[in-house]
C-alpha cells in the first residue's frame, strides 16, 4: 500500500479500504527485501507492521536482540524516519478482533462510560410531568433542562476535540467521567434551592462530558482493532447508547414516586449523583486492570499524532467545506433532532388524556423504542436491505430512513386518540426504528463522506452539527405547541391531539427539508 516499492515494488496509492491510505516518502527497497528473506512466510500485513515498529525507537531497542540480522542491518542502514500515517491509517493489519486484554478493557470501559453518559442524558424525559408538578416549571423550561447538555455539548466538541486529539483513549475518558461525575453532583445540589440555576449548571458538566468523548470511538476503531474497527465499535456503541436510553424509562419514574408529582425528586437527583460516581469508578478501575505501562500510553499518543497531517482547524475548514459532507449532515441531524424531540413529548403526550398515563406506566411502554431503535440499526446494516457495513452507498438509506421517519409520524398522529396504549407504542416502535436506522447512516457517511478529513476529526465536526439541531428542534417544537402556548386553563380542557398539532406539522416540514436536501445536495 506504500509508494517506492515498499511491499511490491510499485508505486502509487492503495485503494483507501474505509480507514485510509499508507505512505512513504522513502524508497525502503533493501529493507523490503530483508524482511521478505528473513520473514517471507508471514502474511503482507504482518512484514508491513515489522517494518513500521522497526523505525519506531523504543521497538526497535526491544527487538535488536532477536535473530534477524539481515532485517536490522538494513533496518539500521536507514537514516530517515518511515512517516507511515497518512489521514487515519491502522496501525497493523491483523486479524478480526480487539487486540489484546488492554484493548478489551479500553472497549468495556468505554462502553459503561457511553452507556452512563445515554443514561444521564435521558434521565429527565420519563419525568418531564413530574418537573412541571414538583418544581413549578413551565413546559418550555423543562425542554430547556432536558435539551442543554446537546447545546452545551455541540459548543464544547470541537475546542474538545482539538485538546485531545493527541490524548491516548484513557485521558479522554478519565477528562469526560470526571465531568459526568461533576455534573450529576452539581444538579444535585438543586435539592437546597434554585433548582433551575444548578441542574442547568450540572447539565453543562455533562455536555463537556459528552463533548469530550465524541472522538474518542473513532480513535478505538483504528488503534485497537484496526480489521473490523467500525463494525466491532459501532455494534459496542449501539448497544451502550440504546441501554442508556431505555433505562431511565424503566427506573426512573419508580426513584421519583412513579405518580407524576415528583415527591421523590430530591432523592432521583441524589441517586443520579451516586450513579455518576459510580460510572467514574468504573472507568477507574478498567484502567487499573488493563495492565499498561506509561510506553504503551505514549506510544498510542505518537500514534494518534503521527495520524494528523494538518493542523485541527485546517482539516475541520475542509470538513466544513466538503459539499456532500454539508448536505447529508444537516439532513439526517434535522431528522435525528426530530426524533428526539418526539422522544422528550411522547411521556407527556401519554399522561394527557385519554390514556391518562401515569409517568411509572407510561415508561413501561416507552422504554420499548430503545430496543426498536436497535432494530433499526440492524435493519439498515443487513445484507438483504443496503449492507450498510459493505457499500458506500449512503444516498438511498438516507432518503429510506427519512421518509419512514415522515411516513410512521403520520401514522402515529393520526392512531393519537383513536387506539390503545399498546398499538400507539407499537406505532411509536416503528418510528424509534426508522431513527435508529437513520442515527447508523448518519455516523457512517460523516466519516466516509469527509474523507480525506481525519476520522476522528470528522465525527466532532458531524457531532457539533447534530446535537445543535438535536437541541433546538425540541426548543422550537416547545415553542409552536400547546400547552407551551396557554389557550386552554387546564392540560385537560384540550384534545390530546392539540398537543401534537403545531409540533408535528413542523416535523413533518423538518423532514421534508432533510429529504429535499438529501435528494439535491447529495452526490
Amino acid at each position: 500500500k506504500s509508494s517506492g516499492g515498499l511491499l511490491s515494488g510499485s508505486t502509487g496509492m492503495a485503494e483507501r479500504g474505509g480507514y485510509g491510505t499508507l505512505h512513504s516518502t522513502e524508497d525502503r527497497r533493501s529493507a523490503h527485501d530483508a524482511i521478505v528473506d528473513e520473514f517471507g512466510h508471514l502474511p503482507l500485513g504482518d512484514r508491513l507492521s515489522l517494518l513500521e515498529e522497526y523505525h519506531d525507537q523504543r521497538a526497535r531497542a526491544s527487538l535488536r536482540t532477536q535473530q534477524y540480522p539481515s532485517v536490522h542491518g538494513a533496518l539500521q542502514s536507514a537514516t530517515a524516519k518511515l512517516r507511515p500515517y497518512e489521514h487515519t491509517q491502522p496501525r497493523r493489519q491483523q486479524a478480526a478482533g480487539v487486540e489484546g486484554r488492554a484493548g478489551q478493557r479500553t472497549l468495556a470501559a468505554l462502553s459503561v462510560l457511553t452507556g452512563c453518559l445515554s443514561f444521564v442524558l435521558f434521565s429527565t424525559f420519563p419525568i418531564f410531568e413530574s418537573l412541571r408538578d414538583a418544581i413549578g416549571w413551565s413546559s418550555m423550561q423543562v425542554v430547556l433542562l432536558n435539551a442543554s447538555p446537546l447545546l452545551f455539548a455541540s459548543l464544547f466538541t470541537l475546542p474538545a476535540a482539538n485538546f485531545t486529539q493527541a490524548s491516548t483513549l484513557w485521558e479522554t475518558m478519565a477528562i469526560s467521567a470526571a465531568c459526568l461525575m461533576v455534573g450529576t453532583w452539581v444538579s444535585a445540589c438543586a435539592v437546597m434551592g434554585s433548582p433551575l440555576e444548578y441542574m442547568l449548571l450540572g447539565q453543562w458538566f455533562v455536555g463537556l462530558a459528552i463533548a469530550v468523548v465524541v472522538p474518542a470511538p473513532a480513535k478505538f476503531a483504528v488503534y485497537w482493532c484496526p480489521a473490523d474497527g467500525r463494525r466491532v465499535m459501532s455494534g459496542a456503541w449501539d448497544l451502550s447508547f440504546f441501554a442508556g436510553i431505555a433505562l431511565p424509562f424503566l427506573v426512573v419514574p419508580a426513584v421519583c414516586g412513579g405518580d407524576g408529582h415528583g415527591r421523590h425528586l430530591g432523592s432521583f437527583l441524589l441517586a443520579r449523583a451516586v450513579f455518576g460516581t459510580a460510572a467514574a469508578a468504573a472507568v477507574v478501575a478498567l484502567k487499573s486492570s488493563a495492565g499498561r505501562d506509561p510506553v504503551e500510553d505514549e506510544d498510542e499518543a505518537d500514534f494518534y499524532r503521527a495520524s494528523h497531517t494538518k493542523p485541527f482547524w485546517a482539516a475541520v475548514r475542509e470538513a466544513a467545506g466538503n459539499r456532500d459532507l454539508a448536505a447529508m449532515a444537516l439532513a439526517m441531524s434535522a431528522t435525528l433532532g426530530v426524533a428526539l424531540s418526539f422522544l422528550m413529548f411522547l411521556p407527556y403526550v401519554l399522561s394527557l388524556p385519554p390514556a391518562s398515563l401515569s409517568p411509572l406506566r407510561a415508561g413501561l411502554y416507552a422504554w420499548a423504542l430503545a430496543p426498536a431503535g436497535l432494530a433499526g440499526v440492524a435493519a439498515v446494516r443487513a445484507g438483504a436491505t443496503f449492507d450498510l457495513d459493505s457499500s458506500r452507498e449512503y444516498k438511498a438509506p438516507a432518503l429510506a430512513c427519512i421518509a419512514a421517519c415522515g411516513g410512521f409520524l403520520c401514522i402515529f398522529a393520526f392512531l393519537l386518540e383513536r387506539t390503545s396504549p399498546p398499538q400507539l407504542t407499537f406505532a411509536a416502535c416503528l418510528f424509534a426504528a426508522s431513527a435508529g436506522a437513520a442515527l447508523r447512516v448518519a455516523q457512517q457517511a460523516a466519516l466516509d463522506v469527509a474523507y480525506p478529513v481525519q476520522e476522528a476529526t470528522a465525527s466532532a465536526v458531524a457531532s457539533s452539527l447534530a446535537m445543535l439541531l438535536c437541541g433546538l428542534t425540541p426548543l422550537a417544537s416547545a415553542a409552536l405547541t400547546h400547552p407551551f402556548v396557554l389557550e386552554y386553563p387546564t392540560d385537560a380542557a384540550s384534545p390530546t391531539g392539540a398537543v401534537l398539532s403545531l409540533a408535528g406539522i413542523f416535523w413533518v416540514l423538518v423532514l421534508t427539508a432533510a429529504f429535499a436536501g438529501v435528494m439535491l445536495g447529495y452526490g
